[in-house]
């Protein structure tokens, strides 16, 4: 999630992790800090992609889901997903 979250800051959709956890992830403003971009959980993920989509941000939208997909695969660890 990291390259979305930098691209978005260079696009100027947001200005800070915080911003990025409360408004696109849905989470507290320290979720994505704290956790570490690596680490944001699939309900949280798929809340940005629908909000990506909807914006007009099609190739960010598409990242977040490739990476939500990823994650999802039986014995890759991602976020606080099930295994």
């Amino acid at each position: 999630m990291r390259p979305v979250f930098e691209r978005m800051v260079e696009r100027g959709i947001v200005r800070s992790s915080r911003q990025f956890s409360t408004e696109w992830l849905g989470r507290a403003p320290n979720y994505a800090s704290d956790r570490g971009m690596d680490a944001i959980s699939a309900e949280a993920k798929l809340r940005a992609f629908l909000r990506l989509r909807r914006g007009g941000h099609a190739d960010l939208a598409t990242e977040v889901w490739s990476d939500l997909v990823r994650g999802l695969r039986p014995g890759r660890p991602a976020g606080d997903e099930p295994a």
